[in-house]
């Protein structure tokens, strides 16, 4: 009786196991199609945005949260608060396809870059120096991966030259939402919501 137990006991262990193995496997595959649609989202936003300079691109994700109606109009999704972007796993760097590297950079390096580019301009006659950032939120998918939302954040900081010496500008910054819909396979812009600037 007591052996009987133990094999029925074992049994029912393996059947847990494997359907938290078939959960597991389910979710990788859950999230093997996110950062998949992902990729190919981004090839066309890339494609479709102005080419970026070195170091433009931001290789960690924006958090700026969907707006609730943004959300409700192309998504369909009754909420009563901003939408966040889904757990991918993944930073910017590792779905983000730019034509070269160069053009994306961590935190750090974007600031070593401001540095150089600072530097240089003191150095020169230039009347004023511009640095563009970009920087995107990972994407929002609609259920069927038809339909994507994501933030863009745009900041351009800059220096002119004046007769006292050097003197940074304001920082300029806007933030949109931007829709893109999925059309005979390929992902297409639909839709770009302003959503704030300075």
């Amino acid at each position: 009786m007591l052996v009987w137990r133990r094999s029925v006991w074992f049994a029912g262990l393996l059947g847990s196991l494997a359907l938290l193995q078939d959960v597991a496997s389910a979710d990788d595959r859950a999230r093997d199609r996110l950062v998949a649609e992902a990729e190919l989202l981004f090839v066309s936003v890339l494609a479709e945005d102005p080419p970026a300079e070195r170091c433009e691109l931001s290789a960690d994700w924006d958090d700026y949260p969907i707006p609730e109606d943004i959300a409700r109009k192309h998504l369909g999704i009754r909420l009563h608060a901003s939408l966040s972007a889904p757990y991918s796993g993944t930073n910017a760097f590792q779905v983000l396809k730019p034509r070269t590297e160069e053009m994306l950079c961590h935190a750090a390096e974007a600031k070593d870059m401001e540095s150089q580019r600072l530097a240089a301009f003191e150095a020169g006659t230039d009347k004023a120096a511009f640095i563009r950032q970009r920087k995107y939120s990972f994407p929002v998918f609609s259920e069927n991966y038809r339909t994507a939302i994501f933030v863009v954040t745009h900041m351009r900081l800059g220096w002119y030259r004046s007769a006292r010496g050097v003197a940074r500008l304001p920082l300029e910054a806007d933030w949109s939402a931007v829709v893109y819909r999925k059309v005979g396979g390929q992902w297409r812009n639909v839709d770009r919501i302003g959503l704030a600037a300075t």
